[in-house]
């Protein structure tokens, strides 16, 4: 993902220039396209979008695209003169007050934090989740559960996976009316308001007959990932054998949720050491015996662990494969 880089001032260019250094930027050309069209070109392509001028700029020409905080990139504006640095949009799930830190570190400036969390100094799961690779599930609880930290108020803790360090200030684990749940299901409630958070860390192993509806072989992982209380946004990859990476249904899938594919050929597969439900039918068709279980296993280099073997259904195949975390704070 790029980094959008809006200039509209002599000096604002030579901010931008600093500002860009070692960033994979798109640079608005104001000699090419509108800024308005260049925002309206580039929003779901770019993580985030730095406007070097005023913000009052940058507020009306992202107001048209703004969503919700878990999809919208980072956006942060920079004065011209480079002295001031302000996330405005998605400072914790986008990651603009990160970028923003950074960047005003390189260019000398200030960075000026508006959130309530960082400016009094508590903690900030969703900034949390983020950095440890995982998503909220059900956004709209984050503000209770920050409200509930503003106010000095003991937030509860709840894993399915070990955790290394001590908790936050004031997050314990225990019963108590606000708290975080991290899991890879969004089903449980151990709070009366539950803040789901969901580590990325799943690898779904597929296969399917050519020309497998589209459809079908979405209802079928989602089906296996229900029966498995799993939630779809656990899922890092999908991964399978390269003869199938422009099969229609697969593809479909992976776009439609925004997950990486990953292919292995045959032979990589097969160097794959483990108990396999192997298929001798399998490996004489595609040269592996096993597609959906080998190619979720290569996915993971470290520790990782099965949550669902092979599992079959009307030509389709599919594993579930986890990375095995431990979080820290």
């Amino acid at each position: 993902m790029k980094h959008a880089v809006l200039f509209f001032t002599q000096s604002g260019e030579k901010v931008a220039a600093a500002v860009r250094e070692g960033l994979d930027a798109v640079v608005y050309d104001k000699g090419k396209e509108s800024a308005a069209e260049f925002v309206k070109n580039n929003w779901e392509h770019c993580e985030s979008f730095l406007f070097i001028g005023a913000a009052g700029i940058a507020v009306r020409l992202i107001a048209p695209f703004i969503r919700a905080k878990d999809e919208d990139p980072a956006v942060i504006v920079i004065d011209d003169m480079g002295k001031n640095v302000i996330p405005i949009l998605s400072g914790h799930l986008g990651g603009a007050n990160r970028l923003g830190r950074a960047i005003a570190q390189k260019i000398g400036a200030a960075c000026i934090l508006t959130t309530g969390t960082d400016i009094h100094g508590a903690f900030a799961v969703d900034t949390w989740a983020g950095e440890n690779g995982c998503v909220i599930g059900n956004i709209q609880n984050i503000k209770h559960v920050s409200g509930a930290l503003l106010r000095g108020e003991t937030v509860g803790f709840y894993s399915d996976f070990e955790f290394e360090g001590s908790l936050p200030e004031n997050v314990q684990e225990g019963m108590f009316p606000h708290g975080i749940c991290l899991s890879l299901t969004e089903s449980k409630r151990p709070f009366p308001i539950t803040l789901n958070v969901i580590p990325k860390i799943v690898t779904i192993g597929a296969g399917c007959r050519k020309g497998t509806d589209s459809t079908a072989f979405e209802r079928f992982i989602c089906d296996m990932l229900f029966d498995c209380d799993i939630s779809l946004k656990a899922v890092k990859k999908m991964a399978t054998i390269d003869r199938k990476q422009e099969e229609k249904a697969i593809l479909d899938f992976c776009r439609k949720f925004s997950i990486e594919l990953e292919t292995f050929t045959g032979d990589e597969l097969m160097r794959q050491k483990g108990e396999f439900a192997a298929s001798e039918f399998v490996k004489r068709i595609v040269g592996a015996d096993n597609v959906c279980e080998r190619s979720a296993w290569a996915c993971e280099q470290g520790e990782k662990v099965y949550l669902k073997r092979k599992t079959a259904r009307a030509g389709m195949t599919a594993a579930i494969v986890a990375e095995v975390r431990r979080f820290g704070f």
